[in-house]
């Protein structure tokens, strides 16, 4: 009850306050209006203001304006109020007013990303706020921060813009300064494309010395979104395969990655994001056969018929690229170290870009057989090498074959036709005119071959 006394007691002085108020301000109207309407008569009456000019004696006139009781006081009613207000309430220490900052503000960014994409452009994600104004409600919007400050970058077009910043959701009784005002914000076209993915490696070192990984990728296209000036920079779309988290055969999902030609990766989005890699490992491993360069000589009246390596191949193990270049082992034999038994034990070599090999030695036994003879007559001679624009004849008929006779073991020589040797003439460097040339022989291994003659005559002419 004496809450609800004291509550009526200081509603009824505010009405009388505020009643007080509205007469004293009604007072000061009419007092200005009075003032306003006596000096608009006065300079409207030519005969007063005529009449003024005729006063000589300033302290005649002084004494007019003192005797205007009226005049003097609208004059200081005047002077009074803005007394009051220039002392009472000063601007710079008004307790009812407050500036309130809040740091890092979260921003919010409308875009259509639809059609255009922000690119080469750094956008904060908060910003720095100030409110100012009356103290409870400056407080409660800070304290609630149910505000927003945002850009809003829709409906630009493809460029460069200065974009400002603004809030909603503030009372317009409350300032708002935000800092940054403005961003620089850079917009480009989005486009769609597809393109190729193969998969790419990481961490190789950890691979299984002598080992290769093989992937396949379950899909070879991706479309690819984005800024097309970023877009036009894929020269590769690759699905990363880190060897340091796969450790047995299987699927693994893996994410995808767009470079440029120089390596860096770009900001675009892939569809879909990841694939699924099938993973097997691949042996670096290669079996090529031994192929045997024999020195020496076979005792005499016999020749090689066979030779026989045990094992036949060899497995290579090392580099890829470098196991792909070899086709076969050589091995060398020097008849004059065979053992009774007409065998020899081999060391194995490694070469260059190898890093073993499943054997270190082989055995290689030769047999001989009694040398026997074959004779071949009437053997095409063959032109090589010879200049652009020339053409030859022989000199005589004889002169464009030749006899051979082979000597070998039975086995080989049973085996040889007239398709197995190559008798020719190397024709190069010679011009026109007339030449000598000699007759070259190639025959199978282990057969020794001997020519009915040595040397042809030719003529070339242009």
């Amino acid at each position: 009850m004496a809450k609800k006394k004291k509550r009526e007691k200081k509603n009824n002085i505010l009405k009388e306050f505020t009643i007080e108020s509205i007469e004293d301000i009604e007072k000061i109207f009419l007092g200005f209006g009075n003032m306003f309407k006596k000096l608009w008569s006065f300079f409207t009456n030519p005969t007063k203001v005529f009449g003024m000019l005729k006063l000589r004696n300033l302290d005649l006139i002084y004494s007019e304006f003192l005797r205007n009781e009226k005049l003097l006081k609208v004059l200081s009613l005047i002077v009074a109020f803005l007394f009051v207000i220039s002392t009472r309430y000063p601007t710079y220490d008004n307790p009812f007013r407050d500036v309130y900052s809040i740091p890092n503000y979260p921003l919010t960014l409308y875009e259509d990303d639809y059609n255009y994409v922000v690119v080469d452009s750094v956008i904060p994600e908060a910003v720095n706020v100030s409110l100012s104004g009356e103290r409870k409600q400056v407080e409660v919007t800070a304290t609630k921060s149910n505000f927003e400050i945002y850009a809003d970058l829709r409906n630009l077009p493809v460029g460069t813009h200065q974009v400002e910043i603004k809030h909603t959701g503030i009372s317009g009784r409350i300032g708002v300064t935000v800092d940054p005002s403005f961003i620089s914000v850079t917009l480009d076209r989005v486009v769609e494309e597809s393109h190729e993915v193969r998969p790419d490696f990481m961490n190789e070192n950890s691979l299984p010395d002598n080992y290769t990984l093989n992937a396949t990728l379950s899909s070879d296209q991706v479309m690819v979104r984005g800024a097309e000036t970023i877009v036009n920079e894929i020269a590769s779309v690759r699905a990363l395969i880190d060897l340091a988290e796969i450790n047995e055969i299987g699927d693994y999902e893996v994410p995808l990655v767009a470079f440029n030609s120089s390596g860096s990766p770009l900001d675009v989005q892939i569809n879909p994001s990841l694939l699924t890699a099938s993973i097997e490992w691949v042996s670096n491993s290669e079996i090529v056969p031994f192929e045997v360069s024999i020195t020496g000589n076979p005792p005499e009246g016999y020749s090689i018929s066979e030779i026989i390596i045990e094992p036949e191949q060899v497995e290579l193990f090392g580099d890829r690229a470098v196991l792909d270049t070899i086709e076969s082992f050589p091995i060398f034999v020097d008849l004059y170290q065979l053992n009774e038994n007409d065998e020899i034990w081999v060391e194995l070599d490694n070469h260059d870009g190898i890093q073993f090999m499943n054997e270190e030695q082989v055995k290689v036994s030769i047999i001989y057989e009694e040398t026997e003879v074959k004779r071949l007559t009437g053997l095409t001679i063959n032109r090589r090498n010879l200049g652009v624009g020339y053409e030859i004849e022989s000199l005589d008929i004889e002169d464009t074959v030749v006899d051979i006779i082979l000597r070998g073991a039975p086995n080989v020589l049973n085996q040889i036709s007239e398709t197995d040797l190559d008798v020719y003439i190397d024709l190069s460097g010679l011009e026109v005119g007339e030449h000598e040339v000699a007759i070259d022989l190639e025959t199978p291994d282990f057969v020794i071959g001997e020519l009915s003659k040595r040397r042809v005559r030719v003529d070339i002419t242009e």
